[in-house]
């Protein structure tokens, strides 16, 4: 099994005057790579990802005998502490499809998926079940919200703030337990991503997005999924899932790629 199509991707800046969404696909020796970000509070960190990520996975990846999940670990680490003093902050969602090389024509047949923050991921197995998520958002994630209260982050209106840091309660607020840069609020995120694998078969898709493309405010998580599932179900590309948010007015940069199985 292969992909369907070239993988789709698409972008836009949506209601806002500026884009902080970036997004990268890389194809290398043992796979295929692609990435969302969503940055927040400027974009330096959000670009930092887009730039150096697919760097920091092919430097782990290329260890002898490192497996995809220790490859994924380890350059989210080695982003998060490339961005730790940055005062911006971002999302980063993952899906690695690694080459099947046991037969003589190369396939897929698994993805690796990792999410740290809110911006979502859609995979239907090969089983022709549809996951969504994880999403980190302090709002419709109750233990995320509970994990970083223990770290000492205080939950106030829909937002995350670490009261006793650096600007005390004016600081800044994020509706994330999860994410990178962000230096303000380092005391109480959390910079280890959510992986999982799934099986791939014909029919199979996986969608990495920023939240944008659903529901920014996280208050209707499910039923902005279901929409998108719908549109994904009926042929929709990349393009079309965007367009279809920018139409919806989410109010937020936008940012899809979308591969499909045959």
């Amino acid at each position: 099994m292969t992909f369907k199509y070239p993988i789709s991707t698409a972008t836009a800046v949506g209601l806002r005057d500026y884009q902080e969404d970036r997004y990268f696909t890389a194809t290398m020796e043992e796979g295929t790579l692609v990435g969302v970000f969503d940055g927040h509070g400027g974009g330096e960190a959000s670009a930092a990802c887009e730039d150096q990520f697919p760097e920091c996975f092919v430097d782990a990846i290329g260890e002898p005998g490192t497996d995809p999940a220790a490859a994924i670990r380890k350059a989210f680490a080695d982003m998060a502490a490339r961005t730790a003093e940055f005062a911006s902050g971002t999302t980063a969602t993952i899906a690695y499809f690694p080459w099947n090389k046991s037969g003589s024509t190369w396939t897929v047949d698994t993805v690796w998926v990792a999410v740290l923050g809110d911006s979502p991921a859609i995979v239907k197995d090969a089983e022709g079940a549809v996951g969504v998520g994880p999403e980190h958002n302090v709002r419709s994630n109750y233990l995320e919200r509970d994990a970083a209260i223990q770290r000492g982050g205080t939950y106030d209106g829909g937002y995350l703030f670490d009261y006793t840091g650096p600007h005390g309660m004016y600081g800044q607020g994020l509706q994330m337990a999860r994410a990178l840069g962000d230096r303000e609020l380092a005391r109480v995120l959390s910079r280890e991503p959510e992986i999982y694998s799934r099986s791939l078969g014909p029919g199979s898709y996986v969608l990495v997005a920023t939240d944008g493309v659903l529901d920014p405010s996280h208050h209707k998580p499910a039923e902005t999924a279901a929409a998108v599932v719908s549109l994904i179900e009926g042929g929709a590309d990349a393009q079309r899932i965007v367009d279809a948010a920018v139409l919806a007015k989410t109010g937020d940069n936008a940012t899809a790629i979308l591969a499909r199985f045959e």
